[in-house]
């Protein structure tokens, strides 16, 4: 079942000047601007939003590593720090469909370089978009059990390596997937998605659905949340 069917993406200028790397509008040069306002309205005609997910109990943290029902594992010290309380993690995985990245192309061709990177980074905060509605969801879900939620987190994010993606796709059906993941662990369409959310009890979310809260990296151009304001913070969220 696509959990995204009918859902309208709204997505801003600012954040799109954003993932081109401006802080704010006023650094943005006239000819990027009259760009990003005629391609992020063309994006629509190229996304079908697709999303899922998969709940998946935790029998045990320890030892840097995650252990799931199943017999399989996640190794990752600092997944096993955010998911320290948690007793299940919802598998979130989104896609928007496998026509962006031929658009993209078709620009770059007949276009220019400046129309397919604009379409790309519009594609890329659309996909931001999608991932974090559904974590929203998965928040007020448990909120409404009772229950709480970590921040998001996902394979190749700082401090968890990316092979764990292979695991996680284990828990999914390949059949009911409009995505696959290659031999070098990538998903394809290209915009597409994998995150885990953990599920705790005490009726408590995370302060903040922002990865950027734990991320090492410093000079990130689309960074959030300002380097440092919450380093080591566990309970923290992405989008």
């Amino acid at each position: 079942m696509n959990l995204l069917a009918g859902l309208d993406i709204d997505v801003d200028l600012a954040a799109l000047y954003q993932q081109l790397g401006y802080p704010d509008r006023e650094s943005v040069s006239d000819a990027v601007r009259e760009v990003c306002e005629v391609q992020l309205p063309r994006l629509e005609r190229f996304i079908e939003p697709w999303g899922a997910w998969q709940e998946i109990a935790i029998e045990g943290v320890e030892g840097g590593a995650v252990q799931l029902e199943g017999g399989r594992a996640l190794t990752s010290g600092r997944l096993a720090h955010i998911l320290g309380q948690a007793t299940a993690l919802r598998l979130v995985v989104v896609t928007l469909g496998d026509r962006i990245g031929p658009e993209v192309r078709r620009l770059m061709d007949e276009e220019g370089m400046i129309d397919a990177m604009v379409f790309d980074a519009a594609g890329t905060v659309s996909t931001h978009f999608v991932i974090r509605h559904l974590v929203e969801r998965v928040c007020r879900e448990a909120l409404d059990a009772g229950g709480g939620t970590t921040i998001r987190y996902g394979p190749g994010y700082t401090g968890w390596a990316l092979p764990d993606i292979e695991v996680l796709f284990s828990y999914l059906d390949p059949e009911e997937l409009p995505l696959r993941l290659t031999e070098q662990l990538t998903m394809l369409p290209e915009k597409s998605v994998l995150n885990v959310v953990g599920l705790t009890p005490g009726g408590k979310r995370s302060a903040d659905l922002v990865p950027c809260r734990i991320c090492d990296l410093q000079n990130c151009t689309v960074r959030r949340v300002p380097y440092g304001a919450s380093a080591g913070d566990g309970e923290a969220r992405s989008a």
